[in-house]
């Protein structure tokens, strides 16, 4: 047994030197992708749909810490992009909820104002959020061609999901 330990370290040691690794493979943007976004300034810049983050059934302390990621990759003074919120669900309750819970976050804990925020409401799908940034209003989502889309400044059709509370001034 003790001539056999030894031996089997060395072969798998030989296996994971020799065999696991592969110095020339380097990661490289697929052929004819668009470019990968990577910098703060770039995102300050943006000019394609950028989707930033996507999540399920989540509770609410994990909601917030995705929608702080989204809402620090863009400085406050900018005013050519656009949060848009993609809410898919097959319950409608849900998708309320969700849109409620992000619209009072982002207006009221982010002060983020509402001309810059939109929902793209899809029904008759899985439980998701996906959160996107996309440049100056043009709300065209790659993967929601059917999506409604609500501008969070729109208070009448906000009220079809959930009601509005006035903050006090």
């Amino acid at each position: 047994m003790k001539k056999i330990t030894p031996t089997i370290i060395f072969v798998l040691a030989f296996c994971i030197f020799g065999f696991g690794q592969n110095e020339k493979i380097k990661p490289m943007p697929v052929e004819g992708s668009k470019p990968f976004i990577v910098t703060k300034e770039q995102f300050e810049n943006l000019e394609v749909p950028a989707n930033i983050d996507r999540f399920g059934k989540i509770d609410d302390k994990n909601k917030r810490f995705h929608l702080d990621l989204l809402t620090s990759i863009i400085s406050p003074e900018n005013q050519t992009v656009e949060f848009v919120i993609q809410l898919n669900g097959k319950n409608p309750n849900e998708v309320s909820q969700n849109m409620e819970f992000i619209y009072l976050y982002l207006t009221e804990n982010k002060k983020i104002k509402p001309t810059r925020i939109s929902f793209a409401v899809a029904a008759e799908s899985e439980n998701e959020v996906e959160l996107w940034l996309i440049p100056n209003k043009d709300i065209s989502i790659p993967t929601c061609q059917d999506c409604v889309i609500i501008p969070a400044e729109d208070e009448e059709k906000l009220k079809e999901f959930f009601q509005i509370k006035k903050s006090k001034k």
